[in-house]
């Protein structure tokens, strides 16, 4: 007979991919939470800001959410998948306009600087 919830090792095995995963958007965010405090608060920090958070969030969330999916059935996990994936692509659509705000204002000063 077939086993209906994954064992014990598998879960696990999900929740350390989950982890390591996730190490690159941690640390983008971590520096996010470090530029923002360094330079203050402006437009384009907070949205690098809420960008890589919520970026973080869906991409932990998703990553370590198949552990749930014998909890939900598949239409559930289905849609919470959707729902993350609108979610980090909000995150990164942020975080792109933030940095494009940010560059865009670092080259407008070095040509001001050089002439």
């Amino acid at each position: 007979m077939e086993q209906a919830y994954p064992d014990f090792l598998e879960i696990i095995k999900y929740l350390i991919i989950g982890v390591f995963s996730s190490i690159t958007q941690i640390f983008i965010f971590v520096v996010s939470i470090y530029f923002y405090r360094k330079m203050g608060s402006s437009i384009e920090r907070i949205l690098l800001l809420i960008g890589s958070l919520l970026m973080t969030l869906c991409t932990i969330l998703s990553s370590s959410s198949i552990a749930f999916y014998v909890f939900l059935g598949a239409e559930q996990y289905a849609t919470i998948l959707y729902i993350l994936q609108i979610g980090s692509f909000l995150g990164t659509l942020l975080f792109a306009i933030g940095f494009l705000i940010t560059v865009r204002k670092v080259v407008k000063n070095k040509m001001i600087t050089q002439n």
